[in-house]
């Protein structure tokens, strides 16, 4: 037998690190000697090609096999000398363990370094992360959240979420859902050496293993909770119908023969200025406000789709960075030590995925409520549909009843309990039951797929989960791992049940498709309205439109132009690079407006509205 110890003396150091628990039994069968018990790879599951190793290490009379359970089995004739178990373990294994996508730094990955300052401010260097949402908060762009829709645009209900109480709820479970996964992260996955680094970031030297402990824990919730926060700071008006409206609309301008020697060559220049996406636009709006200096660990967690607009064969489904964001990106991915991982795709931080979780538990959950109030969803299926999903999972052993309680009396005492309380208080209680499931079953996700998403590996391999396709958030992880479980959990598709639940009742629902398409409308319009200003700049229509748009979201150029009047189109006026600027400072100007602006600056501009005097 030769200890792990032993063997990783011929070994560098760095890799060393990559590895657990290495030990190699050598033992002789039909003349053969073989090293075995690689475990501590975690092959499994991983495409791991290593036949050029294989057929390097055959011409040398060592036989190479990979296993289904992921073991890298070694073996050489018995005869030969002691030496060439040395070369296996030096060369072989030293080839196969670089096949090995290294793991992210948590050191790197929590450092509180600014953004903008681009150095640790030591004042705040114990809670950068809280300062963060501190920053956020007290933003303007923040406060605009609250007349942005989450559910019904231009909706009078006061119980309906906006934007706004949307962030704060994913904030919330966010963090707690932070805190279970840096625990388990410190407790079984935190490399010695990250622990000093981190140490010197929250406190120094000085403090002991479980005050580092304690304040990693409360910084990657805070981390969490600030990255939450910024989440949907950059969708437009109207939601997603907004979002789409601005991107349709682009694409018929496009096309249209008076924009083609224009819009057209600005299109070839940098094409994603006519492709509007949320998380994009939320980067931009942060880079530009000098205000919101936020750490490059925040913004890092808030990019779902780490990838340019302009890459082909992604294997994300969407951009998250524009071209005027690059060099900021290419600091945030060198701050937080973040790799290529396929192509032109960067790692994601391990970290997205628990926004993301919070995110999806907040939504499924609280929409659903929200079309309660409503009157699409009725008190009774809502309160039905929550009981299933509890009390279907109760049949699991870790279910909590009182000794000697069968299923049946619980489910019946349960049911008693809720039929003495109103509606509201009974939706609290099993609200609050069903998050704090979703929470758990996220966690467990994140437990049971660490090493993937720890090597930024996940989003390649995450198809081996699900026949139909790709898997991206925690809970659709749960839902496939207990599908083939011997214990089932109805749990697991909970948040899909609700989701149907609300696309069927609510987001379909009459009413919400009519202010929906007037959202698009209005999106649209304002769109097209301010395209054609900046190409009649000699009508009058055109000079009042962009004369009553704020001042930074013109260009100064175009604003002298139009007090000499000297003009006809931005063309004569703007270089392509001016331009493709110009355009989005129009994007921003359009995504920043809250519903009940858009709205007015389009009765304004069709002249349906007059503006008052005092």
């Amino acid at each position: 037998m030769t200890t792990a110890e032993n063997n990783m003396q011929n070994l560098h150091p760095d890799i060393q690190q990559r590895l657990y628990d290495l030990t190699v039994l050598t033992y002789i069968s039909n003349n053969k000697k073989t090293g075995v018990a690689y475990r501590c790879f975690k092959f499994p599951d991983r495409n791991l090609d290593i036949k050029d190793i294989k057929d390097l290490a055959f011409g040398s009379n060592i036989f190479i096999n990979k296993f289904a359970s992921g073991d890298i089995q070694v073996s050489w004739y018995a005869d030969e000398p002691e030496g060439y178990k040395d070369a296996i373990v030096r060369d072989v294994f030293n080839k196969i363990i670089d096949m090995i996508p290294p793991e992210m730094s948590w050191s790197k990955l929590v450092n509180p370094c600014k953004s903008k300052k681009q150095v640790i401010d030591k004042d705040y260097s114990h809670s950068s992360f809280e300062h963060d949402s501190l920053r956020i908060v007290s933003s303007t762009a923040f406060r605009r959240l609250q007349n942005k829709t989450q559910v019904v645009p231009l909706c009078d209900n006061d119980i309906v979420h906006n934007r706004l109480t949307h962030s704060i709820e994913v904030s919330t479970v966010g963090k707690k859902l932070a805190r279970m996964v840096a625990s388990y992260v410190w407790e079984t996955c935190m490399p010695k050496n990250d622990v000093a680094v981190i140490a010197q970031y929250f406190g120094g030297s000085c403090l002991n293993d479980e005050q580092v402990r304690e304040l990693f824990t409360n910084n990657v919730a805070d981390l969490v909770a600030a990255a939450c926060l910024i989440h949907d700071i950059g969708n437009p008006p109207f939601g997603h119908q907004g979002e789409e409206a601005l991107n349709e609309t682009y694409t018929e301008l496009l096309v249209l023969p008076e924009y083609r020697d224009s819009l057209g060559k600005l299109a070839k220049l940098e094409a994603d200025i006519f492709k509007i996406e949320g998380n994009a636009q939320t980067i931009r709006l942060l880079a530009q406000n000098q205000n919101i200096d936020l750490t490059y660990a925040t913004l890092a967690a808030s990019i779902k789709y780490p990838r340019m607009h302009h890459q082909e064969n992604s294997i994300y489904k969407k951009f998250n960075i524009y071209a005027s964001e690059q060099e900021l990106f290419n600091r945030i991915l060198s701050s937080c030590g973040l790799n290529l991982v396929a192509g032109e795709d960067y790692e994601r931080h391990p970290l997205v995925y628990v926004v993301e979780a919070a995110d999806d538990i907040c939504y499924s959950l609280f929409d659903f409520e929200d079309f309660v109030y409503l009157g699409f969803i009725s008190e009774e299926t809502y309160s039905e549909t929550l009981l299933d999903i509890t009390f279907a999972n109760l049949k699991t052993p870790l279910a909590m009843r009182t000794p000697g309680e069968t299923l049946e009396e619980k489910l019946n005492n349960y049911k008693q309990s809720l039929a003495e309380m109103s509606f509201a208080n009974i939706a609290s209680k099993l609200r609050s039951e069903a998050l704090f499931q979703l929470i758990l079953n996220a966690f467990h996700a994140f437990k049971e797929k660490y090493d993937y998403i720890i090597t930024g590996t996940y989003t390649i391999d995450n198809q081996l989960l699900n026949a139909k396709g790709k898997i991206n958030g925690l809970l659709d992880i749960y839902a496939a791992i207990m599908a083939n479980h011997p214990v089932k959990d109805r749990f697991a598709k909970s948040n899909t049940g609700l989701k149907k639940h609300s696309v069927t009742a609510g987001y379909n629902n009459i009413a919400v498709l009519k202010n929906s398409l007037g959202g698009y409308e209005i999106m649209s319009e304002l769109l097209k309205t301010h395209i054609a200003a900046l190409h009649n700049l000699n009508k009058l229509q055109s000079q009042m439109i962009l004369l009553t748009a704020p001042t930074e979201f013109i260009h100064k150029s175009i604003r002298d132009s139009l007090n000499k009047r000297d003009a006809r189109s931005w063309v004569e006026i703007l270089s392509p690079q001016q331009q493709i600027e110009q355009i989005r400072l129009l994007n921003d100007y359009l995504t920043g407006l809250t519903d009940n602006a858009a709205l007015r600056l389009f009765r304004h501009l069709k002249g349906h509205e007059q503006v008052g005097f005092i």
